[in-house]
């Protein structure tokens, strides 16, 4: 499975290297992420959204912890 919301947010912030200073983690921890877990943690989740500016979102990130919320 693809993480296209982790690979938007390493676009917008130019690249993992960036990406990862943003959120205080290693590069290594965002190429795992996006490599082998596929995942992204729910705390880092929520530092991406901060460090996008809301671009890209706990739920687009965690959708299967932040769902839509009920209609």
């Amino acid at each position: 499975m693809k993480n296209d919301a982790l690979i938007k947010a390493i676009d917008l912030l130019g690249g993992q290297s960036k990406l990862a200073r943003r959120v205080g983690v290693k590069q290594a921890h965002v190429w795992y992420w996006l490599n082998k877990a596929k995942v992204v943690p729910a705390e880092a989740a929520i530092l991406i959204e901060r460090a996008t500016d809301g671009k890209v979102t706990l739920r687009d990130l965690r959708p299967d912890l932040f769902p839509k919320e009920a209609a």
